[in-house]
């Protein structure tokens, strides 16, 4: 994703912006834009959005969820779920956008075509009586914790709760090696649980490969600073993936991984 995004003139016109009942709304809306990938694509998590785009800001997922909500229902975003994941895609993002798109990777999100249009709930663990009507007839009751129906309990989903069990142990493994803090579990309609339902079938999400690279990063084991990596935070998917391309290595580090490489590629050079 880009770090940053030049906007064109035109968006001042916008006739879709003007219909907003709020500054907030427009204010969510580009401050989105600098997040999107070249498709104009993002996260529709809210938690997600409220850690990314606005955290300093005292903007609830309650008014996220409201805010993209009403993005959607003028035509300035599509809201989607693909494969457990929420999504957003703006519209004609690329009308409003100076783009170079050979300095930009491909997107790695799918595209909202043929997946499933929703309506974005904020799920922050209220009772049912707190809940506006639109959230209850969504909520079932599992002991003590209301879910969303649509997402089915860790505990009556054996496969996902066994890639679950495997995921905490690789990671207090890691946390016991490296003085990280230890995960407990995954608590049924939790955020961690939600995120995890994300990564449970997301291809990128090489838990054993991320591990290694947190391993080689003296900043996320917090030896350069008073903060480290944490469980809840390497699960997010805009978080994993910089891990992965390894935007987190010092210099030596990636010294060291050039002339790994560098070498390799010697001595298959060699073999041909």
């Amino acid at each position: 994703m880009a770090q940053a995004r030049m906007l064109n003139k035109t968006i001042s016109h916008s006739k879709k912006l003007a219909m907003l009942k709020s500054d907030s709304a427009r204010l969510l809306y580009t401050w989105l834009i600098p997040h999107l990938d070249i498709e104009g694509r993002f996260y529709a998590d809210v938690d997600i959005i409220k850690g990314n785009v606005v955290p300093k800001l005292k903007m609830t997922t309650r008014k996220i969820a409201a805010y993209l909500n009403e993005l959607a229902e003028v035509g300035l975003i599509k809201l989607y779920k693909a494969d457990g994941e929420f999504y957003l895609q703006l519209e004609n993002f690329k009308d409003f956008q100076i783009l170079r798109e050979d300095r930009e990777a491909p997107s790695k999100i799918p595209p909202p075509e043929k997946c499933e249009p929703v309506e974005l709930r904020e799920n922050s663990g209220r009772t049912p009586g707190e809940l506006p009507p639109k959230l209850i007839e969504v909520k079932l009751k599992e002991g003590n914790t209301y879910v969303d129906s649509s997402t089915p309990v860790c505990q009556k989903d054996d496969e996902f709760n066994s890639w679950c069990n495997s995921i905490t142990s690789q990671w207090n493994e890691f946390a016991q090696k490296t003085g990280l803090p230890a995960v407990r579990g995954v608590v049924p309609g939790s955020k961690r649980e939600r995120l995890l339902r994300g990564r449970f079938k997301d291809r990128e999400f090489d838990f054993s490969k991320i591990l290694e690279k947190v391993s080689r990063s003296k900043f996320l084991l917090g030896q350069t600073s008073d903060w480290h990596v944490f469980f809840d935070w390497i699960i997010c998917p805009s978080n994993y993936i910089k891990v992965l391309e390894e935007n987190y290595l010092d210099k030596a580090s990636r010294r060291r991984r050039e002339l790994e490489k560098w070498a390799a590629e010697d001595e298959n050079d060699k073999q041909k």
